[in-house]
């Protein structure tokens, strides 16, 4: 797959713009649309002479639309004319690349929210304990750093990753007072604080993670 920047009103750029399919059986038509469907200098010498040594007599374009909205064109070309049935099966073709499209977007989208979730969360933790505040970011670096120079796998990576950002979650559940103080802990107080692991895992048991996070928020005191 590649990118070109379209020239407006070229037929690659109609064909977007419609978002119909269409093939073409004619040389000399294919010739002309090879040299006008880019505003990029070298491309529009490239192309056509790209066509003309590989004898293409036969172009088909099919729209990737998602959602009503072109976001992509396959394009194939060879000797032998296309035909209608060969345009169905690249219809086919195109919608399973949408579709695969559709679902990477989708977990692009998804990342980002969680990102944006844990890091809400990480930031929601330093302000009921502003004594440790950078501390979970400053974890969440080294032990990251440490999980690819061990070269785990990008699923550990990334578990690993989250897990440190929240490991002091179960901190939601310490008094403000206990943790702000400024004097020792009695024995009570320290036992309570030894809590938030247990706490934390509470809390992130039910979140389906692809890395048992909730287990390393459990642990990370053991």
């Amino acid at each position: 797959a590649i990118s070109i920047p379209l020239k407006a009103g070229s037929l690659y750029w109609k064909i977007l713009q419609e978002g119909k399919p269409q093939f073409i059986n004619d040389p000399k038509t294919i010739q002309g649309l090879m040299a006008e469907f880019t505003e990029n200098k070298i491309l529009k010498k490239l192309v056509p002479k790209i066509y003309s040594i590989m004898d293409t007599r036969s172009v088909i374009n099919v729209p990737l639309v998602s959602k009503g909205e072109a976001i992509g064109l396959l394009d194939a070309s060879r000797k032998e004319p296309f035909t209608e049935f060969d345009l169905k099966r690249f219809e086919t073709i195109s919608r399973q690349l949408t579709d695969i499209i559709e679902r990477k977007q989708a977990e692009e989208r998804l990342k980002k929210t969680m990102d944006a979730t844990i890091q809400t969360m990480s930031k929601t933790i330093e302000a009921k304990d502003p004594y440790t505040s950078g501390h979970q970011q400053r974890v969440s670096q080294l032990t990251t750093a440490i999980a690819k120079g061990l070269n785990l796998s990008p699923d550990k990576i990334e578990g690993i990753r989250i897990a440190s950002l929240i490991h002091d979650i179960g901190k939601i559940g310490i008094p403000t007072e206990i943790l702000s103080k400024p004097i020792t802990l009695t024995d009570v107080e320290f036992n309570l604080v030894k809590d938030h692991s247990q706490i934390g895992y509470d809390i992130l048991k039910s979140i389906d993670f692809s890395y048992p996070v909730d287990q390393i928020v459990l642990q990370h005191h053991e």
